[in-house]
């Protein structure tokens, strides 16, 4: 009975040994198409404040993927800890990322309603309108 529950065990420990692995690959992945991504971003001068902070978060989930697994095969905690913090540094500079662009749009939103309600109040007193 405890011999079952040992091999039971190990199958569960080696089951998750294997999806680190497979994570650890698919968050390279993201991070390489991150890091292309920022790369073509800054070709371009009025997209380039948003390509420099991407091509940082795809280092830093290349980072964090080799960490998770360096874990995956030591076990070490250090290895682990040293995942969560790029981790956090990646999340991070999404999270202003997400914020600059929806105050973009909004400011973007607001000009729009500056430079046409002139156009909009003109139409609305035409004859055609009314």
């Amino acid at each position: 009975m405890i011999e079952e529950e040992k091999e039971k065990e190990e199958s569960l420990d080696q089951q998750f040994v294997e999806q680190l692995k497979k994570m650890s690959f698919e968050m390279k992945i993201v991070g390489f198409s991150l890091l292309i991504y920022g790369l073509v971003q800054t070709f371009t001068l009025f997209m380039a404040p948003i390509g420099i902070p991407l091509i940082i978060a795809g280092k830093r989930v290349i980072d964090s993927a080799s960490s998770l697994r360096d874990f995956s095969m030591s076990g070490s905690i250090v290895d682990l800890k040293q995942t969560f913090l790029f981790m956090r540094t990646y999340f991070r500079i999404l999270f202003w990322l997400i914020i600059v662009v929806f105050c973009s749009f909004a400011l973007l939103a607001y000009y729009f309603y500056y430079l046409f309600s002139p156009l909009l109040d003109m139409l609305q007193n035409t004859p055609i309108f009314s």
